[in-house]
């Protein structure tokens, strides 16, 4: 059952609506016991709205399954403390979800002060809780608008580490997305540049083979086919020299696509006879 209208569920931040992690709210545990004992109560209680979900974070003699039942209540009251001296006295609380909660624990008192956030919205409720009927001493209102401004303090803690944990993760995230960047870069310019070392001195190569072969086949000896052959694979590996730096360049230019094609193991294999 909830007592918030379209209009003050509103109210509550967009941000509320990611529930914080069990480990940043640990810092909670120990305001509900401190509240009970403060006020003399059986149960107490801080809960948490999470838009429209509301978890109670942290308990004192009281089932972390069940919901605060005047949660709803003491946000949208807008009082600064909400008490209940007899609910079965209260027609409000006479029948429904409500009831049967209130019959579970036979709460009969309850008092709480809404947990707001920086901004001043209504993010929480801290609540006491008793199975007989008393009034709300002065003494124990004050202590609970103090604890409950530790709870507000803690929650903003609590908030601001896992922002930070999430703005590290994508600061990480970013740094290995540059990194990997300027490696490629790296990579890119280091392509290039044997490229362009090796293109050179390898058209020498080649011409000089080509040379050399047409030279030798003009003399006749037994030798020359042997000879022939030999420049031969050479010629073929310096055609897979130059079919690498091919695919240098065009990885230094950043056409990937256009050298997807192209077998770089098979272009860096030394060269065989019978090829």
């Amino acid at each position: 059952m909830s007592f918030l209208n379209g209009g003050q569920a509103r109210t509550l931040r967009s941000q509320q609506t990611r529930p914080l992690d069990a480990a940043s709210l640990a810092c909670l545990g120990d305001l509900t016991e401190l509240a009970a004992r403060a006020c003399d109560t059986q149960f107490a209680l801080i809960s948490l709205h999470f838009g429209a979900v509301q978890r109670v974070i942290s308990q004192t003699g009281w089932s972390t399954h069940d919901r605060d039942p005047f949660s709803g209540l003491v946000i949208s009251s807008g009082f600064d403390v909400f008490v209940v001296p007899d609910a079965l006295a209260d027609d409000r609380f006479a029948g429904g979800a409500l009831a049967a909660a209130l019959a579970k624990y036979r709460v009969r008192f309850y008092a709480g002060v809404p947990i707001r956030d920086s901004a001043g919205q209504g993010v929480g409720t801290l609540g006491i809780l008793d199975q007989k009927t008393r009034e709300l001493s002065s003494v124990h209102a004050e202590s609970l608008r103090a604890i409950a401004r530790q709870a507000s303090n803690a929650w903003e803690l609590c908030r601001g580490l896992q922002e930070l944990s999430h703005s590290i993760a994508e600061i990480k995230k970013v740094q290995a997305e540059v990194f990997t960047a300027d490696r490629l870069t790296l990579v890119s310019r280091l392509a290039s540049c044997i490229a362009h070392e090796v293109n050179n001195p390898l058209a020498c190569i080649v011409s000089n083979l080509s040379f050399a072969a047409n030279e030798i086949s003009k003399i006749s000896s037994l030798r020359t086919r042997e000879i022939l052959e030999t420049l031969e694979e050479a010629s073929q590996g310096a055609e897979r020299i130059r079919l690498t730096i091919q695919a240098l360049r065009r990885l230094a230019q950043g056409d990937e696509e256009s050298i997807s094609d192209f077998q770089i193991r098979y272009a860096l294999q030394g060269p065989s006879r019978g090829d």
